[in-house]
């Protein structure tokens, strides 16, 4: 309603200050600012709600998940003691055979006692990436492992992974592990 009564003050006002005078060239020059700043005040409410998506858009994508955690974080490596009934050959072919089950293939195994897998990738969405994989080795007593579950996430605004792991992941590997060779 606003709008069309301002294209009807234009009109009047073209009329009017074509009686005073005034050049078609002024005319035309008032006519169009007063369109433009009706074009303006059409375009203000959209331009808001695209800024706002994109701040949106901006927030999302330097999100990582909620179960990624930084390096920063001191506990990255997870230490537990190995269940002594246990034979050292089978709790590292369990643990093998446990990461395995929980969809990692290994990439990197050494003297029996240090495994790593490939990354698992999962594309989370709006170019946001997430890589996961596990590390497993035992101590040189061959009495407790370390366990830890890298992560990398990949900031599309900075263009570059981020390191750290993933707490979800390494909860559900640590727990499968507890009930087959740790306690």
């Amino acid at each position: 309603m606003v709008i069309k009564n301002l294209k009807y003050v234009i009109l009047i006002s073209f009329l009017v200050l074509s009686s005073c005078g005034e050049s078609k060239v002024e005319i035309e020059a008032k006519t169009a600012i007063a369109e433009a700043k009706i074009k303006y005040s059409n375009n203000k409410d959209e331009f808001k709600k695209q800024q706002s998506a994109q701040e949106e858009f901006v927030v999302q994508a330097s999100t990582p998940p909620d179960s990624f955690t930084s390096f920063h974080d001191p506990n990255s490596w997870t230490e537990m003691p190995i269940n002594a009934d246990i034979n050292y050959s089978l709790a590292f072919s369990k643990a093998i055979e446990i990461v395995s089950n929980n969809g990692y293939e290994l990439e990197s195994l050494q003297d029996g006692k240090y495994f790593r897998t490939a990354w698992n990738y999962m594309e989370i969405d709006n170019g946001r990436k997430y890589r996961t994989r596990i590390l497993f080795n035992f101590s040189s007593d061959r009495k407790k492992y370390s366990l830890k579950a890298e992560a990398e996430f990949y900031n599309p605004i900075k263009q570059q992974w981020i390191r750290g792991y993933d707490t979800e992941i390494l909860k559900v590997i640590k727990e499968d592990l507890r009930g087959s060779i740790s306690y």
